[in-house]
């Protein structure tokens, strides 16, 4: 007989552990309960840890990586599709085809060839001058920024 927490996984897709009814047991393991996280310091160079999301075998890659990426917004912002791809890689190729795609959903870019290709780049917006930045932000931040305090 599944788990409550399978029977919630099965209703309601890849899900963070806190969103659970119970804490995760090996029964849930030994029913298919399966975690999917970043490591390494793609992930963590984002300022913190990221929120690993739990799925099921019949759950397709793309829609744990969505639920992924929905989970770290942080991420998100911080990051780009190539960073994202490059921490995919050690989950095995499938898992990377699975983040181009959905990726672009995410990171607003297109692939235009290879694997590690894109063209566009995706707009943030400034905390500090509030200025649209099509660069990289720290780089923006440390030398175009007017908003931000000059160092001493």
């Amino acid at each position: 007989m599944p788990t409550l927490n399978v029977e919630y996984l099965a209703e309601n897709g890849p899900s963070p552990a806190a969103e659970l009814p119970s804490r995760i047991t090996i029964s849930d393991r030994q029913h298919g309960l399966t975690k999917f996280t970043l490591r390494g310091s793609t992930a963590s160079s984002m300022g913190g840890p990221v929120t690993a999301v739990y799925y099921l075998p019949r759950h397709s890659k793309d829609i744990v990586l969505r639920a992924f990426l929905e989970a770290n917004p942080g991420y998100v912002n911080e990051k780009e599709h190539s960073d994202f791809n490059r921490a995919v890689r050690s989950h095995g190729q499938s898992w990377v085809q699975a983040a181009h795609r959905v990726g672009t959903e995410y990171f607003g870019l297109e692939a235009i060839g290879g694997e590690n290709r894109y063209e566009g780049q995706r707009e943030k917006v400034c905390p500090m001058c509030g200025e649209a930045v099509l660069k990289r932000l720290p780089e923006h931040l440390a030398h175009d920024c007017e908003g931000a305090e000059a160092p001493d």
